[in-house]
């Protein structure tokens, strides 16, 4: 699914690429939004959080994946219009 993503004072917020609030939402948080295609959350939480979670000092591999699902699922806005993109 193509999606669109803005940033919102450091929280990713998660839009279908054809919703039309994409462009209001650009306009009032001024950010560009990041357009890419997506099979399911996991992927695009990967995407979104795998750098910041590489900074952080969780031990090995299962840490970083650990921190990535973590910050999906606190910091990531996934609106009604990407109600299709799958659940991982």
């Amino acid at each position: 699914m193509k999606v669109a993503i803005l940033i919102n004072q450091g929280h990713f917020r998660v839009h279908d690429s054809k919703c039309r609030d994409v462009l209001r939402e650009a306009v009032r948080v001024r950010d560009d939004p990041w357009a890419i295609d997506f099979e399911n959350r996991a992927e695009a939480n990967h995407a979104m959080w795998a750098d910041i979670a590489g900074d952080s000092e969780e031990p090995g591999p299962a840490g970083h994946d650990k921190l990535v699902e973590e910050y999906g699922r606190m910091d990531t806005a996934y609106l009604p219009c990407v109600s299709r993109l799958e659940v991982t």
